[in-house]
């Protein structure tokens, strides 16, 4: 939903840029699908993670074996902890970048 929703900024960036800075309102739907793209685009990312109870457990819970599912359940209580020190010690950046500059580069290649 959430590359869905950066590439509905993406069409309002052009709509943008259709419009031009001539009425000011160009400008202000560039700077609001900028923004929107770069929050929807690192959300995206974020909930592939594969910390539960982010989404990209559960994909690895329905694609690895039984026992890989019971690990994962044992550190559910613990995941936004996890997702918290990732973000306090900046390793959360690191591992995000490379997901999120990827997806850009996806959605300029469709948008143009």
């Amino acid at each position: 939903a959430n590359i869905l929703m950066a590439l509905g900024w993406g069409l309002i960036i052009q709509l943008g840029e259709a419009l031009g800075s001539w009425s000011g309102a160009g400008d202000f739907l560039f700077e609001m699908g900028k923004s929107g793209i770069s929050v929807n685009l690192f959300l995206a990312a974020l909930n592939l993670l594969p910390i539960p109870p982010l989404d990209g457990s559960r994909v690895l819970t329905g694609v690895l074996p039984n026992s890989f599912g019971t690990m994962m359940a044992k550190i559910e209580p613990y995941g936004l902890v996890i997702v918290l020190l990732l973000i306090a010690t900046g390793a959360l950046n690191i591992v995000l970048y490379p997901v999120v500059l990827g997806l850009y580069k996806l959605l300029s290649f469709i948008l143009g």
